[in-house]
């Protein structure tokens, strides 16, 4: 019983943890924008416009008496652009979001509230993982954004 709540607990804690050790002990600018843009370069090296480099897309193991990864977005964010985007990187998501709020308060737009619903998912998220890390958020918001165009141009209204 005690084991399987201790282990809850670190699952749901343990990141935080890990990702300060790996504050501690990582260089910044590994990745260079590949880490938080993954499906984009990787969509890209399939093209053959950008070279595999050897990036591994699964994170290492860091100690922390045991070892654990580090799942929040935020590990990528560092990896990429260091402690200036880990700074700027979320207040710009925030403000993405609120622009979109506010301005549909002004006009109904289809795009916008899946945009705005996968914006909110990126940061509801961000403490478990980078949701668009993997093809399938972006696979979905492109479809989504695709359709509430095409719904919007048609004037299909949803009431």
């Amino acid at each position: 019983m005690i084991d399987g709540i201790i282990s809850y607990y670190v699952y749901a804690t343990g990141s935080f943890t890990a990702f300060n050790e790996y504050i501690e002990t990582a260089e910044p600018y590994v990745t260079k924008g590949k880490a938080l843009f993954t499906p984009v370069f990787r969509f890209l090296e399939k093209l053959g416009l950008v070279n595999d480099d050897g990036i591994n897309y699964i994170y290492e193991y860091v100690k922390i008496p045991f070892p654990f990864n580090v799942f929040t977005y935020l590990r990528d964010i560092y990896s990429d652009f260091g402690h200036i985007g880990f700074y700027i990187i979320p207040y710009i998501v925030g403000a993405i979001s609120t622009y979109i709020s506010i301005s549909l308060r002004f006009k109904f737009s289809l795009p916008k509230i899946f945009m705005l619903i996968y914006l909110y998912m990126f940061i509801m998220f961000s403490v478990i993982y980078n949701p668009f890390s993997f093809g399938i958020n972006v696979i979905g918001l492109t479809v989504s954004l695709i359709i509430g165009i095409v719904l919007e141009r048609k004037r299909v209204y949803l009431t």
